[in-house]
């Protein structure tokens, strides 16, 4: 029959073609294939996953327009997402505190090391002014001491 033409096949030719398809001497399978008989499992039916379960496995990212979704208040009643909702936010809140607390560690830190330098500094400045003055003490002692040898000396000499 040409491909141009159009055939019309009764439904009776159809069956009676799928009848002698079925009953025909030619193997589906091919010859030397490795042919299995199917293993059934029993279903998991005592094992029915929470909605905590289930939720813990969708996206919780959302950009763009996925924000724009919002749950029915009905629906959320029933699926107890406003008890989600709420830890939601407690979690977020939680998040921005403790990102805060950060911040304000770090001033803090800063701040103490910053003033602890200060301090530093001026302890240790008086510290080395007080060995500074003993030392220029000490040189104005060796010094006087020096000067009455040499007049001494000057004395005993003439």
């Amino acid at each position: 029959m040409a491909a141009s033409t159009k055939s019309k096949v009764s439904a009776r030719e159809l069956a009676e073609h799928f009848v002698s398809f079925q009953r025909s001497a030619v193997p589906l399978v091919p010859e030397g294939a490795d042919v299995k008989k199917a293993e059934l499992t029993p279903l998991k039916s005592n094992e029915i996953p929470t909605y905590r379960q289930v939720k813990s496995t969708f996206k919780t990212d959302l950009k763009g327009r996925d924000l724009r979704f919002r749950l029915s208040d009905q629906v959320a009643s029933q699926l107890s997402v406003e008890q989600e909702e709420e830890e939601r936010f407690k979690k977020r809140v939680q998040e921005e505190l403790e990102a805060q607390l950060a911040i304000v560690k770090t001033e803090a830190h800063n701040a103490g090391f910053a003033q602890g330098q200060a301090e530093g500094k001026a302890q240790a400045f008086e510290e080395e002014k007080v060995r500074i003055a003993k030392m220029l003490e000490s040189l104005a002692v060796l010094v006087k001491n020096l000067s009455e040898a040499k007049e001494k000396l000057a004395e005993d000499y003439e």
